[in-house]
């Protein structure tokens, strides 16, 4: 009639898994006593909660949590399988994992860590092992922090939240941070990794499929380094201020594919508020970004800086957005952009210290169509494939040259194309579309965009 296993006061609560051993727990299929203050899962400690041992245990609760400690929850080196009616782990302070193997199934949150009153409490750490969560709402989270430092982490979250309900892969209302490890996560009505404050990326490797956004920041959002595949989302990276310095992003998005925000101004689609800055900031000093998107792959409020890094986007085919859309300014000093997509509203840096050219084309150029811009020479500067219709081009990069250059479609390339672009290779010229001059850093070629802010001055 409730819990098996219940411990109400003990300075620490130790449970070891014999070697080679194989335990199971199991509740009652209801709790005869269910106040707030009554043992809610099939292991129950008020007090500090230790896991260890080399046996394996298996925790199955049919209408309740399947670990709860309300205080510290510490798993190391065990291995657990947990089916949870509501939670599969709480630990109101904390819950740290080191190097253990979890496997969760829970029709709420997988892993969540409740205190938001004690400062320093209420947080999750998971450093190594091996965890494997299917939630029905949010898989990990936390009232303050997330750390993940290594580890194998998938997570399955949201198969059976509402719309009104939490279902996101990873989420902390303070800050999350990632330093290292292998993360698969899937949060098919919500957000993979969520944070009201700060989030932080140094390392690992991920995999996100999003319903909603992949990575969300409500206040800022870095990222130092990590591989970053983002297969499905509605916006890719979101926040009021992100700034990139390193790592590789590979994102496909309905919506936009990096959007900067700070919810402080109340957009009217074509209306005259459109342009409006909001004071957030997109700054991008490194790495390699790659942007499908099916509306702006970058998107700020406010303003732009880039002084490095390689950005190849392929963006909207339709003219009311675009490629590049900013509000406030565009000011850019190095690296690499290629920026492929509709006309309409296409923008490039406003100001620049490095050569910057916009090709705005007469024809639309079909999906699949080998482009290269050449220079008087013969020598190729760029080539890539369209993944979509297209008829307008940005490209910018610190060996842009002045000069003369001409555009063609076809031929053949000598060279391998990655992200469907190349700058380097050997090319034989098609057929010529258009030829432009940059004499000076900023440069337009063809038709000014239509739509309210495109271009760049």
């Amino acid at each position: 009639d409730g819990s098996p296993f219940v411990v109400l006061n003990a300075d620490k609560l130790i449970i070891t898994m014999a070697e080679g051993s194989t335990n199971t727990i199991t509740d009652g299929n209801t709790y005869a006593s269910t106040s707030d203050s009554d043992p809610d899962a099939a292991i129950y400690a008020k007090d500090d909660l230790t896991i260890n041992g080399t046996g394996s245990l298996t925790i199955n609760s049919a209408s309740q949590n399947g670990i709860h400690g309300t205080n510290d929850v510490l798993i190391l080196d065990a291995t657990l399988t947990i089916n949870a009616d509501k939670d599969g782990i709480k630990g109101k302070d904390s819950v740290l994992l080191q190097d253990a193997t979890i496997t969760i199934d829970a029709a709420n949150d997988g892993i969540q860590s409740t205190n938001d009153v004690d400062q320093g409490s209420g947080y999750i750490a998971i450093n190594g092992g091996s965890l494997d969560i299917t939630s029905g709402l949010d898989g990990i989270q936390a009232e303050t922090q997330v750390l993940v430092t290594d580890g194998d982490i998938t997570i399955s979250a949201g198969n059976s939240a509402s719309s009104d309900e939490s279902g996101k892969g990873i989420k902390a209302l303070l800050d999350l941070s990632i330093e290292g490890g292998s993360l698969d996560i899937s949060a098919l009505s919500d957000d993979t990794l969520n944070s009201n404050g700060s989030l932080t990326i140094s390392g690992g490797i991920l995999t996100l499929n999003a319903g909603d956004d992949a990575i969300h920041a409500s206040e800022s959002l870095l990222i130092n380094g990590g591989e970053h595949y983002i297969t499905a989302c509605y916006e890719g990276l979101e926040s009021s201020h992100i700034t990139i310095n390193d790592g590789s992003i590979h994102l496909i998005a309905e919506d936009d594919g990096i959007n900067t925000s700070t919810g402080t101004v109340s957009y009217v689609k074509g209306g005259a508020n459109m342009t409006q800055d909001d004071g957030s900031t997109l700054i991008i000093t490194g790495g390699t970004i790659y942007l499908s998107t099916l509306s702006d792959s970058i998107d700020s409020n406010g303003a732009i800086t880039m002084s490095g890094g390689t950005l190849i986007a392929f963006g909207p085919t339709a003219n009311n957005n675009g490629t590049i859309d900013y509000n406030k300014s565009f000011t850019l000093s190095g690296g690499t952009i290629l920026a492929v997509g509709a006309s309409g509203m296409a923008q490039q840096a406003d100001s620049s210290t490095i050569n910057t050219v916009m090709v705005n084309l007469d024809s639309t150029l079909p999906s699949g169509t080998l482009v290269s811009i050449v220079d008087a020479e013969g020598k190729l500067i760029v080539a890539f494939e369209t993944i979509k219709t297209a008829n307008s081009i940005v490209f910018a990069s610190e060996t842009l040259a002045t000069g003369t250059y001409t555009v063609y479609t076809g031929g053949s390339l000598i060279g391998t194309l990655s992200d469907h672009a190349t700058t380097n290779g050997s090319y034989t010229a098609g057929t010529k579309l258009t030829t432009f001059t940059i004499s000076s850093t900023i440069t337009l070629s063809g038709a000014a965009p239509s739509g309210p802010g495109g271009g760049g001055n």
